[in-house]
């Protein structure tokens, strides 16, 4: 994400959102009119077999993603990846 977004302008932040089901990335630019070209030329293209949906964020939204020692969310990560490349694309968390 961060290369494509590259091509667009300055990137200054790219953060993945791992606890998040609908699989959500920002990409932060040093201009505004940077994040909107790419917004515009990536919303509704394909990547992994789903179309992405982008937006310029208004404010700022709470995400939430895994703390680097927390060793358990990166398991559960990785099994879920495996499930996933394996062909199993259900929601395997136990909430």
């Amino acid at each position: 994400m961060r290369s494509a977004a590259e091509n667009f302008g300055e990137v200054t932040k790219v953060v993945l959102y791992d606890k998040e089901p609908e699989g959500i990335v920002t990409v932060r630019f040093k201009e505004f009119e940077e994040a909107e070209a790419f917004v515009k030329a990536f919303n509704g293209k394909g990547y992994n077999h789903e179309k992405l949906q982008l937006a310029v964020a208004d404010d700022r939204p709470q995400f939430k993603k895994s703390g680097r020692d927390d060793d358990s969310d990166i398991e559960d990560n990785v099994r879920r990846m495996e499930a996933y490349m394996d062909g199993d694309k259900s929601d395997e968390e136990d909430e």
